[in-house]
């Protein structure tokens, strides 16, 4: 049966009461199903037995799975410019026992036929580096990673990096800000997901992940990491301190970094299944820190993907993560120590976030105000997050009297030894 052929065909609701539940999420699914008729291959889908319509993934081929293809033709769709808008009827509108049309807009769906919007692996890694200061090496991998995960159009599975280093020295913010970059390369949102697994420690708690099953506490309720992921599954999560996370969600994850699947117990619309494979999945960890930034120094591997990824497997095996899961991760990157240069680099970004807190715009900041904010911080061992904490006790109440007073921009300057806020003078 041709494209054609299927956009005007009819079907007739029967009495089996299984088979007009398929009817229906076929008329449902109909614009979809004609673009995955006309270029299966595009959707990573094949053709199961005679009957068009029974489209699903490779050897797994079963009615049952068409929800699932239709949000992968719908992430495609996004990722080529826009939604396909649905013309066939909702399943709610169509009697029993009747026959329905079913009109597939073609044109509509040519239109969508254009190239996937292509990462570059450099402006990823300047966007990036911009608001993450002295990891240059870390972000530089995890800009070509990206860059060549996203430009797959069938990728097996999801991009897994592992961001191991020392607390306070950007994990977390290069995953945020990651997410903020793809969104703008690509022309469409990535959706972002911090996870923070010290609230998972307890084996119970991974219902609040996955969703419960029907009959059990919590059904339908959603989950955390299962509902964002069909959202959109172009998603950006992140496992923060994946150390404390319990042992059964080590178990959940491995299936999905392998096979790009995420099984869950929560049935959606009869699917079980989550495709997982557009996703990056983003660890972070100060587990054997201290140790894996030691023998990188003393073997001069710091550059070294190979040295990298062998320390790293060899340090976080004898710690309390499982060799299953490190035996999955797609890249390693270690975070090192920052020192006082780097820590005066985002003392100046600290300010002017804060200023943009209280709508101002900071557009100078005398090299004495940082220096005097360095003076009185504490030592680095916690990295920069204390500073941030620091820049706001320091600057926070005279942010707060320009705001009052109408400025709009903003030097900050030290007069008498105290930090103060001022209206810039014009040039």
């Amino acid at each position: 049966m041709s494209t054609e052929d299927f956009a005007s065909c009819r079907f007739r609701y029967v009495h089996d009461p299984e088979t007009n539940g398929r009817i229906r999420i076929y008329l449902e699914e109909a614009p979809f199903h004609a673009a995955m008729m006309q270029e299966p291959a595009a959707y990573g889908l094949e053709r199961a037995g005679s009957h068009p319509p029974f489209l699903a993934f490779g050897a797994a081929a079963k009615p049952d799975n068409i929800a699932d293809a239709r949000r992968r033709a719908q992430a495609w769709a996004e990722a080529h410019g826009r939604p396909v808008q649905e013309q066939a009827p909702r399943a709610a509108s169509v009697p029993p026992n009747s026959r329905t049309d079913m009109a597939v807009d073609l044109d509509e769906i040519k239109r969508l036929r254009r190239p996937r919007a292509a990462v570059d692996a450099a402006t990823l890694y300047d966007e990036i580096r911009d608001r993450v200061r002295g990891q240059d090496d870390a972000v530089a991998a995890m800009a070509d990673e990206v860059a060549r995960h996203v430009a797959k159009i069938q990728p097996r599975r999801p991009l897994s990096l592992f961001m191991v280093g020392p607390t306070g020295v950007g994990k977390t913010l290069s995953a945020r800000c990651l997410a903020d970059a793809l969104s703008r390369q690509c022309g469409s949102d990535y959706g972002w997901l911090r996870i923070d697994m010290c609230e998972y420690q307890e084996s119970y708690r991974i219902s609040q992940l996955l969703g419960s099953p029907q009959g059990y506490v919590g059904h339908g309720d959603g989950a955390q990491l299962t509902d964002a992921l069909r959202r959109n599954p172009r998603t950006v999560v992140l496992f923060d301190e994946i150390e404390k996370a319990h042992p059964s969600i080590f178990k959940t994850l491995m299936n999905a970094m392998d096979a790009g699947r995420l099984s869950t117990p929560a049935s959606h619309d009869g699917d079980w299944e989550i495709d997982c494979r557009q996703a990056i999945f983003c660890f972070t960890s100060n587990l054997g820190a201290a140790g894996i930034l030691e023998d990188l120094r003393r073997q001069n591997g710091a550059g070294d993907p190979q040295a990298i990824d062998g320390i790293c497997r060899n340090r976080l095996r004898s710690g309390q993560l499982p060799s299953e899961l490190i035996g999955r991760i797609t890249r390693f990157l270690p975070f090192q120590a920052i020192g006082e240069d780097v820590r005066a680099a985002v003392i100046a970004l600290s300010i002017r976030d804060l200023g943009s807190e209280y709508d101002l715009d900071v557009v100078r900041i005398e090299p004495e105000a940082i220096a005097l904010v360095l003076a009185e911080a504490q030592d680095n061992v916690f990295g920069a997050r204390p500073d941030e904490y620091l820049v706001d006790r320091l600057l926070g109440l005279a942010f707060a009297a320009a705001q009052k007073r109408g400025n709009r921009a903003v030097a900050v300057a030290v007069r008498n030894g105290n930090p103060i806020v001022e209206p810039e003078s014009p040039a």
